[in-house]
């Protein structure tokens, strides 16, 4: 409890704010930064997070603060990839706007059935280590399908504003 709130509840009021800042945020930092650079930090600080909210999960006030930075950083996704997909989609790109929604939504769809079978067979304690490992590879998908994009956008000085 952190002054009569559960910090359950506590911790979820500062994730929602850390998404509200972190989604007004996302446009910025990628047109400054480029969609590469915001993509691998948001995936590289939340497995970060994650290691900090197994360490210090019951630590009141450090709870709200990893819990309203993992909102920071949970909705710095979608700017940065379709900010990407816009690039190469050409003539195409409300279709391949369309496809990421759709794969985006497929993607919580088997991460919360994984997630249900790895607490099924393992438990919960189990779902950190995945998580990482899953995040892992998200920024290896990152390095391999975003990175070729930025040396283009660099030469042409888009995105110094």
């Amino acid at each position: 409890m952190l002054a009569g709130v559960p910090l359950l509840s506590a911790a979820l009021l500062a994730y929602g704010f850390g998404a509200v800042t972190g989604n007004a945020a996302c446009g910025f930092l990628t047109d400054r930064f480029g969609p590469y650079m915001v993509l691998i930090a948001a995936v590289g600080a939340q497995l970060l997070l994650l290691v900090g909210l197994v360490a210090f999960g019951q630590h009141g006030f450090l709870t709200l603060v990893i819990a309203f930075l993992w909102g920071n950083v949970s909705y710095m996704y979608l700017v940065p990839i379709q900010h990407r997909l816009l690039g190469v989609a050409g003539d195409r790109s409300k279709l391949v706007l369309a496809m990421n929604s759709s794969t985006t939504f497929a993607g919580i769809a088997i991460g919360a059935f994984l997630g249900g079978v790895i607490v099924e067979i393992s438990g919960v304690k189990f779902l950190a280590p995945a998580s990482i490992l899953i995040g892992l590879v998200g920024i290896g998908l990152a390095v391999a399908f975003v990175r070729d994009a930025e040396p283009a956008k660099a030469a042409s000085g888009e995105g110094t504003g």
